[in-house]
């Protein structure tokens, strides 16, 4: 089985999507400069309070929320700190729209000397394609990029044989794949043979529901069992891409035989094991079909990251610099907060020597964060 990465960069915007070999998106990395501290970012911070009740520190980091430290997580030889002590941490787990990032004070570099600001980013996480070649494990990849420039930084990470450059003639069916799976996580409705799965996130947990669909007759009948086995695959599919974490729970289709409900509950594992390097416990699937999954929580889930105004501003972007060097001005309509972006980034003058012509952004009073529309006039 061989995964495909697609890999875009523009001066505002990286991204890098993995696909498997059936062209199904498993992961989507985003080098985002509106959100630098994300997993295994090193920052020298400096303790605010600590709580001996929880045997934690919470660690200013320059995020919008103080990061939470386990003081287990201290080295034998570094004493507890005290408030207001600088302390070099490593984010685990990146901050999203509800929690402050997790940090831990193993960190392998050594304490700056001299004066420096505190809070001050030590070391950047690795790049969204570092961490997209991460998530292919030991698959061979092919890397397609868009723009030839980019083909130097990617041959840093790939040999020069596995890179391959996308063009008007062919493969550009990877382009419109990514912008369609991207679009379709709105619905959060995702087909599968017999079926298909629907995601349901809420504050307390994720719920993923299974239906069975038209099962057929005859020698064309699907039984429960291999539906069930399927969305078992898409749910781990999409535990992996979303993000998700904390407490899952799928609500399968009714299997009455106990041993039906063992086999997948089995496979589930198996499947986590093989195509998810997060920690997961998979609990035993009641009669009902109901099945909990607890799973490491790593960041801020894909959803969220799709409603940010700087994620989809970067996207307009990219989708601009594909079709860069034409004839007429470039018009965008979006957002409210993503026109603000865009017009914070691309001045008149980046506009012409980036895209060589100009830009018009306007805001769209009322729009959902993720519309948007662009028209070359």
């Amino acid at each position: 089985m061989t995964y495909d990465i697609l890999y875009e960069s523009c001066p505002w915007h990286t991204r890098a999507a993995l696909f498997d070999d059936r062209g199904r998106l498993l992961s989507l990395r985003l080098d985002d400069p509106s959100r630098p501290l994300i997993e295994d970012t090193v920052v020298l911070g400096r303790v605010r309070r600590v709580v001996q009740g929880v045997n934690a520190a919470f660690v200013d980091i320059g995020d919008r929320e103080d990061a939470f430290l386990r003081l287990n997580s201290l080295p034998n030889d570094v004493p507890v700190p005290t408030e207001g002590q600088p302390l070099m941490v490593r984010v685990t787990r990146g901050s999203d729209m509800q929690k402050g990032a997790r940090v831990d004070a193993r960190v392998s570099l050594k304490m700056p000397t001299g004066e420096l600001k505190i809070p001050s980013i030590l070391a950047k996480a690795p790049s969204a394609l570092r961490r997209a070649l991460m998530d292919a494990g030991d698959h061979p990849i092919r890397c397609w990029v868009v723009d030839e420039r980019s083909r130097a930084e990617v041959e840093e990470f790939v040999g020069e044989d596995r890179v391959f450059q996308l063009n008007q003639h062919d493969n550009m069916d990877l382009l419109e794949q990514v912008d369609t799976q991207l679009d379709n996580m709105h619905t959060r409705s995702y087909p599968i043979a017999g079926g298909q799965v629907t995601v349901e996130i809420t504050k307390a947990l994720a719920a993923i529901d299974v239906d069975a669909g038209d099962l057929g007759s005859g020698s064309r009948k699907t039984s429960v069992l291999e539906v069930n086995k399927r969305a078992a695959a898409e749910v781990v599919r999409l535990c992996r891409l979303l993000d998700l974490g904390g407490n899952i729970v799928v609500d399968f289709v009714s299997m009455g035989n106990a041993k039906s409900r063992k086999v997948i509950q089995d496979y589930l594992k198996e499947q986590f094991v093989l195509r998810d390097m997060a920690k997961v416990e998979v609990f035993p699937m009641s009669r009902f079909g109901l099945l909990e999954i607890n799973r490491e929580r790593r960041g801020a889930m894909i959803h969220e990251l799709m409603e940010y105004p700087a994620y989809v501003a970067g996207r307009i972007l990219l989708e601009i610099w594909r079709e860069r060097g034409g004839l007429g001005d470039i018009y965008v309509d979006a957002a409210t907060e993503v026109a603000d972006v865009l017009k914070q980034c691309v001045t008149t003058d980046a506009a012409l020597a980036y895209f060589g012509r100009p830009l018009t952004v306007k805001a769209q009073e009322g729009w959902p964060m993720t519309k948007f529309a662009t028209a070359v006039g």
